[in-house]
């Protein structure tokens, strides 16, 4: 079924069997944040994700559709492991406590291990769409999956939309020096990437070629995550080569003192435009946590 793109907001938002097509589907309606999310967000719904609600819904939706039982109680549990663990930190320097990610983590394992009784269970599809949607929902939450804006009052994750939302990014040119990144366009002085990096307080190796450079650990853990779930076949690689679900890039038009033609990725850390029209062909790498290089995406 197509589903469309443009989800609004809702208490609702729910995975439901369709009798007639035979297959799970979304109602394209976001739920609300949890309570303990809340609690620490000082502009109410306005957050976005660094990996978009629509791709987790839609991924949720063809894990359950396209995978037998077995396979599907591992993708969940995979999903579950990515986005389930550590925790973001609010950028106005306010943390989710601990105490109250453990008690996410608490909850979202319950309907994980609810989902997974019933699929070994060989349960009826009509039956397992309350604990198919309670996992989204809590999805929908996942502290490490949660973006903060530098400025909230401008509602800048509602322009994200299904667009990665990365943490940190930086521009690397040909000669190897950053000349823009998500703090200003662009740069009031060229440096190397690893001075760079040293500067906001992480060691990362040489750049491997110009273009866009995703340092920071989190997004870095999320790239990776996803990354495995299609190498396991859980994800098709289709959606993390699709520019419009995952990773955009623009240039500046004159715009002030900001000079046409620097290179930018849209994100929660700036307020700088979405130019679906005039894409910015880059190569762009993130950092592989695991590996301690960067890796193209």
């Amino acid at each position: 079924m197509e589903r469309t793109r443009d989800m609004g907001l809702s208490m609702v938002g729910k995975i439901f069997w369709d009798p007639q097509s035979g297959q799970f589907d979304i109602d394209n309606k976001r739920p609300a944040f949890k309570k303990f999310v809340r609690r620490y967000m000082n502009n109410g719904q306005n957050r976005c994700h660094s990996i978009s609600f629509y791709l987790l819904s839609v991924l949720l939706c063809d894990f359950s559709n396209n995978l037998n039982p077995a396979a599907l109680q591992a993708a969940i549990r995979h999903m579950e492991t990515t986005f389930g663990n550590g925790i973001a930190w609010n950028y106005s320097g306010t943390p989710i406590p601990w105490g109250a990610n453990n008690t996410y983590i608490r909850q979202l394992n319950n309907y994980t291990t609810k989902l997974c009784n019933k699929i070994r269970r060989a349960a009826g599809p009509a039956l397992i769409e309350n604990e198919l949607s309670q996992f989204l929902s809590h999805l929908n939450s996942c502290p490490y999956n949660l973006r903060y804006p530098v400025n909230a009052g401008v509602n800048w994750n509602q322009a994200v939309s299904e667009d990665f939302d990365p943490r940190m990014w930086c521009y690397v040119d040909v000669n190897g020096n950053v000349v823009s990144d998500d703090r200003s366009l662009p740069r009031p002085m060229q440096t190397t990437l690893q001075v760079y990096c040293t500067a906001r307080g992480m060691v990362r190796p040489a750049p491997v070629g110009d273009g866009f450079y995703l340092p920071d650990t989190g997004d870095g853990y999320l790239m990776c995550r996803m990354f495995d779930l299609a190498a396991q076949g859980y994800l098709s690689l289709r959606y993390l080569n699709a520019p419009q679900l995952f990773l955009s890039s623009s240039v500046t038009t004159a715009n002030g003192n900001i000079p046409a033609n620097v290179p930018y990725l849209p994100s929660s850390s700036n307020n700088y435009p979405v130019q679906a029209v005039n894409p910015f062909p880059a190569d762009i790498y993130f950092y592989n946590v695991f590996t301690a290089q960067w890796q193209l995406f």
